[in-house]
């Protein structure tokens, strides 16, 4: 895809999503986030005005919630699934919903205090909950939904952040990562990258924070004080975050390069070209990355930056890929079906339609 083509595509996501923070009348664009649940084999997708929750095995739908639409609810980040069983799924309508997993998606409370709509996913550990918003503030709730306190950024926070058992680290717009007090909200550093982080970071055991930013960067940190250890150029904006797997780091961006690095250096190990814009982060799952385009590719790389197949789906494929057992299921819109589940050998398992 020519580059003048992935900046508008750019420019009409980021558009409709800012007017969305702000509150505009004009409708989001909405893609599907798709959490699995290993454990009870299940896929819960968020999307539009629903949440949605598919047996992993056959793609057939157990409930909704709402069960009736509702024009004034709308989905996009990903659920987060809680060591409970809470289901937390973040909305347009900036409302944080929690609902019980075991009991058809029953609501267990709602969050109702944001000042805008979220964009991103929550997180949550042994410690508490926490909801990234538009407002600019990070929500840390109880397992009840109680607020326990909040932390406040200069921008919009449209990503969720990660922990490592001691700190949060939070992405924000305004070019910030933060590192917080999981417990108390207390700001420990922050660290200015130059430009905006809409993905999710990742971590590494040995105490490194792994960031892609909008100024065409991946940048490894010190989680201890944020120093930045390497930063490394992709040709376009890295919009999904960077994936770790044994010493390496995988990266897609909005010019379709999908790219390996050493973790140690930011040493390029390998890039591949595909011919659409990547917004979601690479899975790496059985010693192969998986990527998916707005143009509707999906693409099987091995580690070693071979690539293995590529299959063209119908609909825009935006969210990360996720993985289901030995399934790689991909979200898509535009097209017949929203949820598409794949074999590891690009073969279609079973698609998802919702059902009016």
């Amino acid at each position: 895809m020519k580059k003048s083509k992935i900046h508008s595509f750019a420019a009409v996501v980021l558009l409709s999503l800012v007017l969305s923070a702000c509150g505009s009348a004009t409708g989001a664009s909405s893609w599907p986030g798709i959490t699995v649940d290993q454990e009870n084999n299940a896929v819960y997708v968020a999307y539009n005005q629903h949440v949605y929750a598919l047996d992993a095995e056959t793609g057939r739908e157990s409930w909704r919630y709402p069960a009736e639409s509702d024009n004034g609810i709308s989905f996009y980040a990903a659920p987060e699934l809680s060591a409970d069983g809470q289901l937390l799924v973040a909305g347009y309508d900036q409302q944080l919903y929690s609902l019980d997993t075991q009991a058809n998606g029953r609501l267990n409370w709602q969050f109702t205090s944001a000042g805008n709509r979220y964009i991103g996913s929550p997180l949550t550990d042994d410690a508490g909950m926490y909801a990234p918003n538009s407002d600019r503030s990070l929500y840390a709730l109880s397992s009840q939904g109680q607020l326990n306190w909040t932390f406040e950024s200069l921008d919009a926070q449209w990503a969720a952040p990660v922990s490592d058992g001691e700190r949060l680290y939070l992405p924000s717009l305004d070019h910030n990562v933060y590192a917080l007090d999981r417990q108390n909200g207390s700001l420990q550093w922050q660290q200015d990258l130059g430009a905006g982080i809409v993905g999710r970071p990742a971590i590494d055991d040995s105490g490194r924070l792994f960031v892609g930013t909008f100024g065409s960067e991946l940048v490894s940190m010190n989680t201890s004080n944020g120093v930045v250890q390497w930063r490394t150029n992709t040709e376009g904006w890295v919009w999904g975050g960077p994936s770790y797997f044994e010493g390496n780091l995988y990266a897609a961006d909005i010019e379709g390069n999908v790219y390996a690095f050493d973790a140690d250096r930011g040493q390029e190990l390998w890039s591949v070209s595909t011919n659409g814009a990547i917004t979601g982060a690479p899975l790496v799952a059985n010693d192969h990355v998986y990527v998916s385009t707005e143009n509707g590719q999906v693409m099987s790389i091995g580690i070693d930056g071979v690539i293995q197949w590529t299959q063209t789906v119908e609909g825009q494929a935006f969210s990360s890929p996720a993985l289901s057992g030995d399934l790689i299921l991909i979200g898509l819109v535009d097209g017949e079906a929203v949820v598409l589940a794949l074999d590891f050998n690009g073969n279609t398992v079973w698609s998802f339609t919702p059902q009016n």
